[in-house]
């Protein structure tokens, strides 16, 4: 399981950004090494971030992620840097889903869903979108204004306990929430870890949000 998290609408190679050519060029390679197993995950904040994406609504970054077979995406934080009506385009475009447990639409139909069940090798591996409280702190008031934010421990462990009734041998946990760890030690803290510690039922972690290199465990649990 791979995923690839703020890439931040960074088509071009510039800096320190690869670019999408390197980026599709990485997981074919992976996929050739497993093709009938690999998984690959958008972990959020995929498209808003260069002029070539936000000029055209996210929907260049799309398209990529379609060709490169993206198997889902998390909502993130700059999804409500769109308008309410551009994100319901993006998910029609999209041929993978996006996943959020913890937000829902007030009215009309959310669009996301809170998981996603993918079959491997004969495994059921239940993949469990959730994202950042910090939105409603950082996000403008309008634009989240027809979305109510459930409690974020309830409503992921309700999805993990739906997956694995539903069969699951597997729940990997893609969380656009933030995390950073301390190079003394390898201890890894933040948001993605405090929810972590609340729930029951997970096998791996996939986070967000802080572009931080992270590869750890908690409670046993890989937590990237």
């Amino acid at each position: 399981v791979y995923a690839i998290n703020d890439f931040r609408g960074a088509i071009r190679a510039e800096a320190e950004d690869p670019g999408a050519a390197l980026l599709a060029g990485a997981i074919t390679k992976v996929r050739s090494e497993n093709p009938n197993g690999t998984i690959i995950l958008g972990g959020g904040n995929m498209l808003f971030g260069s002029i070539e994406s936000d000029t055209n609504n996210g929907f260049p970054v799309i398209n990529i992620m379609n060709m490169m077979g993206f198997d889902a995406n998390v909502m993130g934080s700059h999804f409500f840097d769109f308008k309410p009506e551009i994100f319901a385009q993006q998910v029609a475009a999209a041929k993978f889903p996006y996943l959020v447990c913890n937000v829902k639409a007030t009215e009309g139909e959310t669009l996301a869903k809170p998981y996603v069940m993918l079959e491997r090798k004969g495994l059921k591996i239940g993949v469990v979108g959730v994202t950042t409280n910090d939105i409603q702190e950082e996000a403008s008031p309008k634009k989240i204004a027809n979305f109510t934010f459930l409690d974020q421990a309830a409503s992921t462990q309700a999805a993990i306990n739906e997956v694995r009734a539903k069969g699951a041998s597997i729940v990997v946990l893609l969380a656009h929430c933030s995390v950073n760890q301390r190079a003394a030690d390898g201890v890894v803290r933040g948001e993605a870890v405090d929810l972590l510690m609340k729930l029951h039922g997970v096998d791996a972690c996939f986070t967000g949000d802080s572009q931080a290199i992270v590869n750890g465990t908690m409670i046993g649990k890989p937590i990237l």
